[in-house]
């Protein structure tokens, strides 16, 4: 029987998967951060080999043993990254060929590298074709043809990108909630009280300068997107939905479906076009998802939005079985 490993890195911890030829599940490991953006490379590499030696600690498999595999993670996109991974896997197979005697089944040149949004494309759809439109922390939108081409709009970070993302509307409702304070506009209004008082609750603060540890000092961009779903219940407050609040969802919905028309128009010609949604804000918020999904619809009415069918590390397998068919 052959087997394929998936994993599925990035800024806080990996996950990895093997599956069989057709694509059964048979095991999976989570380990640390693989973002060589978001740490050290020595302690990137440090993580991925634990990553193995746990899989063979907790099981009766071995990545070594894998007719092929496809590292995915953030920060991993250019020929320099893939290369810098390529010659980590490659160093790994001879040393443990050269411990054990014997040849590894995975080879170096079976080992696929691959950016994160891509291997869940993968995972989300079921297979290398077709778009996906993630909205977590951050947001991007992305698109894959069977061939391996690829394209994508944002994930640039916050500070060039991430509209319609958790720190995008968790910031657009702290400004909000300190333009009320302040008494200054927001929007064309006078900013949320409602906002104010959530920020307050949520924060343990008495005042906005109070938010100036994690958005100046201390920069913490996961504490900003923590506001965001203080954002979607003051807009789906019964009694009386917050104004600004609403208006803030009605442009990150704007702006997410913007970022899937762009990856469209850089791809054209897929017959039977689907595309997939992932990431807290888009799985978990589902009226959010619906609107956004709606204004997609309008635009782009032969692009079927479908359900997501696997994670990222699953991605990253049914990539690496592809891959290695062909």
């Amino acid at each position: 029987m052959k087997t394929f490993f998936g994993i599925d890195g990035g800024g806080t911890h990996c996950r990895l998967s093997l599956m069989t030829e057709k694509g059964e599940a048979l095991f999976s490991v989570s380990g640390g951060p693989t973002n060589i953006y978001g740490c050290k490379k020595e302690t990137v590499l440090q993580n991925l080999t634990d990553l193995f030696n746990n899989l063979e600690k907790d099981s009766d498999y071995s990545v070594f043993d894998c007719s092929a595999g496809c590292f995915a993670s953030a920060g991993l996109e250019t020929d320099e990254e893939k290369a810098f991974f390529a010659d980590f896997f490659c160093r790994l197979i001879k040393k443990r060929e050269t411990e054990s005697g014997k040849k590894c089944v995975l080879r170096p040149d079976s080992v696929y590298f691959l950016n994160d949004a891509y291997a869940a494309l993968t995972g989300a759809l079921g297979k290398s074709q077709g778009f996906l439109l993630i909205s977590g922390t951050g947001s991007i939108a992305c698109g894959m043809q069977r061939d391996g081409r690829t394209v994508r709009a944002g994930g640039l970070g916050h500070f060039l990108s991430d509209g319609g993302s958790g720190f995008d509307i968790g910031l657009q409702g702290l400004r909000a909630a300190a333009c009320f304070a302040d008494k200054m506009p927001f929007c064309g209004g006078p900013g949320s009280e409602k906002l104010l008082h959530a920020a307050f609750s949520h924060y343990g603060i008495s005042n906005v300068r109070q938010l100036f540890s994690f958005l100046y000092t201390d920069f913490d961009k996961a504490k900003v997107a923590s506001f965001a779903p203080f954002v979607f219940d003051a807009a789906k407050d019964a009694s009386r939905p917050d104004p600004v609040a609403v208006q803030i969802l009605e442009r990150a919905a704007e702006s997410l479906a913007e970022l899937c028309f762009c990856v469209y128009s850089k791809m054209p010609g897929i017959l039977f076009p689907e595309l997939a949604f992932s990431g807290s804000i888009l799985e978990k918020e589902l009226d959010f998802s619906r609107f956004v999904a709606h204004k997609i619809a309008d635009r782009l009415p032969d692009l079927a939005i479908v359900g997501k069918k696997y994670g990222s590390s699953e991605g990253a397998c049914i990539y690496a079985i592809n891959r290695f068919k062909c």
